[in-house]
C-alpha cells in the first residue's frame, strides 16, 4: 500500500470576541491536501488543548477545508488522520491578542 503524506495548511488563527460572554476565543482553519496539492475530504482533525486536555474533532469537507472555532488561548496539538494516509501531528499556539 502506498502511503501518501498529506499537508495540513493552517490558513490562519485569529482571535474572536464573544461579547455576550466577554471572553476571547480563537479558531483553527485550514485545508488538507496531499503532496500534489489535491484536496483530501473526510480527514479527521483532532485538536487537543495541551493545558486542559479538552479535545475537539471535526472532519474536512469536500474541498478539504476544516474549521475548529471557539478555542481558548493556549497550546494545542493537532492530529490529522485518514485511512490510507500517514497521520500528521502538529502543534499550534493561540494567544489573547490583548496581552501581547
Amino acid at each position: 500500500m502506498r502511503i501518501v503524506k498529506f499537508l495540513v495548511v493552517l490558513m490562519c488563527i485569529w482571535p474572536l470576541t464573544l461579547a455576550a460572554q466577554n471572553s476571547i476565543t480563537g479558531a483553527l482553519v485550514g485545508t488538507v491536501t496531499d503532496s500534489s496539492g489535491s484536496a483530501i475530504p473526510g480527514v479527521s482533525i483532532k485538536v487537543r488543548n495541551v493545558g486542559t486536555g479538552a479535545t475537539r474533532e471535526v472532519t474536512s469537507n469536500g474541498q478539504g477545508n476544516y474549521d475548529v472555532d471557539l478555542l481558548e488561548p493556549g497550546d494545542y496539538e493537532i492530529i490529522a488522520s485518514h485511512s490510507g494516509f500517514s497521520n500528521l501531528a502538529s502543534k499550534s499556539h493561540t494567544q489573547d491578542w490583548r496581552h501581547n
